[in-house]
């Protein structure tokens, strides 16, 4: 069997950000509005600079935070931390159908309260 290498360039380029960013994209395109793929459209247990959380317009995907099953199995596991916008945009962090925490909703400038209080969501 007779094998050639030749040069071949890719029209996908993949690079990885120093912020965590894992990216595809064409070579002729820097536009990060423009990515194929990246990583920060599947967050795992884990927020990073950079990387946001809510709804993306754009895909129709809700992006949150979602805990592993133990500390030596990244299955998922029970713990969501997610944006909840049906009214003013809240983070609720959630244990199945228990509310373990949430930030009270965003008033433009931060977020105007919190509670902790364990309660049976509905």
């Amino acid at each position: 069997m007779n094998l050639t290498r030749r040069c071949v360039k890719s029209l996908v380029v993949a690079e990885f950000f120093v912020y965590g960013n894992f990216v595809m994209r064409y070579s002729n395109n820097n536009d990060p509005g423009g990515y194929l793929w990246q990583s920060f459209d599947f967050p795992a247990d884990t927020l990073l600079p950079q990387m946001k959380l809510g709804f993306n317009l754009k895909t129709g995907s809700q992006r949150f935070l979602r805990s592993w099953r133990s500390p030596e199995d990244p299955a998922s596991g029970e713990y969501t931390y997610k944006l909840e916008t049906r009214r003013l945009p809240e983070f609720f962090l959630r244990s199945k159908e228990f509310l373990a925490y949430r930030t009270g909703p965003w008033n433009g400038i931060r977020f105007s309260g919190r509670t902790g209080d364990a309660t049976i969501v509905g």
